[in-house]
């Protein structure tokens, strides 16, 4: 028996780009974020890259160009650096995620937001709500994190619990190369 192909699928990689990423959290992250494309068949995958801290920043909408998306991740350590959208922790990516793929264009796709952060986020309620109303939009919430991130709230705003890892730097790669082969594998599963 052959799988049929997954149904098109659009993930929004969202990375905390606070001031407590910088150095060698921003690139880990970036290499953990490529990995990731590299494990998905863009042929049926479109990635998008956002970058929030105090605001959200589309670095690259989603694309299923591999250049275009590796030129976004590879921005990441920039927008640590130099603090694009802030410095610390004012905001969640969530309602620009559920906004942007609430659009025509996405709506016979299966969505995933896929979210790194290393601390903790200043409205966790605020963020836990927002990340529920992706979810009954149709998006489905990946959590991970590292360092100071609070694993509980990882918890809290993914779409299942096994879409939420605490990991750490060294470990990064692996856990994003995993979510890449469960987000197909459950993409199949729901296109069914």
């Amino acid at each position: 028996m052959t799988i049929p192909p997954p149904p098109p699928v659009t993930v929004v990689i969202a990375i905390d780009t606070s001031g407590s990423m910088g150095g060698t959290p921003a690139r880990e992250a970036a290499k953990a974020a490529q990995a990731f494309v590299d494990a998905l068949d863009l042929s049926h995958f479109s990635v998008g890259v956002m970058a929030f801290a105090d605001r959200c920043g589309w670095i690259c909408k989603p694309s299923k160009d591999a250049k275009q998306i590796k030129s976004a991740i590879n921005q990441f350590e920039n927008y640590v650096n130099n603090s694009v959208v802030g410095g610390g922790n004012d905001t969640d990516p969530f309602d620009e995620i559920r906004i942007k793929l609430a659009r025509n264009e996405f709506s016979n796709q299966v969505k995933y937001a896929v979210v790194l952060a290393d601390g903790r986020w200043d409205d966790q309620l605020a963020a836990t709500v927002a990340a529920k109303k992706c979810d009954k939009a149709g998006i489905e919430v990946v959590a991970l994190g590292f360092g100071g991130a609070d694993r509980k709230f990882l918890q809290d705003i993914a779409s299942k619990k096994e879409y939420s890892k605490f990991t750490s730097l060294d470990q990064l790669i692996a856990v994003f190369k995993e979510f890449a082969r469960q987000i197909t594998i459950d993409s199949i599963s729901r296109g069914r």
